[in-house]
């Protein structure tokens, strides 16, 4: 609709990808908040480790490449767009060490289901992206983005 815009918001603008972040990492009873943990990279389940990575994964081209491939590749929700609705999805994902995205889930709502299954539906459809590293390792590292979904007002 011509009147409707997603807006794809990536937290505080204060360094190219380092506004992605997961507030999960915990290990006696320690939070690191506003840091992206490593995934173990153990046979079996993934597991997460203290501490944050030294290079985080990115989409291929950088910051500006995926805010464009996201604003091509949403479709804001006819029904949503009609009736005015608007909302901010986070989806969390990993970023595996072969840069493929999986454990793709929703984190928190937007308050819309078609909102919250558009935006899960975009990361889905991202390309493989440029794994993180830590101690000069390919590391598997959890993300997280928010999606936001707003009309365009005159």
């Amino acid at each position: 609709m011509k009147n409707s815009k997603i807006n794809i918001l990536a937290g505080a603008i204060i360094m190219a990808m380092s506004m992605f972040h997961t507030t999960e990492c915990k290990a006696h009873d320690i939070n690191y908040p506003q840091e992206t943990c490593i995934i173990s990279q153990s046979e079996g389940e993934d597991k997460p480790m203290l501490g944050p990575v030294d290079k985080l994964p990115e989409f291929p081209g950088g910051m500006q490449a995926m805010m464009t491939f996201l604003r091509k590749e949403i479709k804001y929700p006819q029904q949503c767009a009609q009736q005015g609705i608007e909302g901010r999805s986070f989806i969390t994902f990993v970023v595996n060490k072969k840069g493929k995205l999986t454990k793709i889930k929703l984190m928190k709502s937007a308050g819309h289901k078609l909102l919250d299954k558009e935006a899960i539906r975009a990361v889905k459809a991202m390309p493989k992206w440029i794994p993180g590293e830590h101690e000069g390792k390919t590391v598997s590292v959890r993300m997280t983005l928010p999606v936001s979904f707003k009309m365009n007002k005159k």
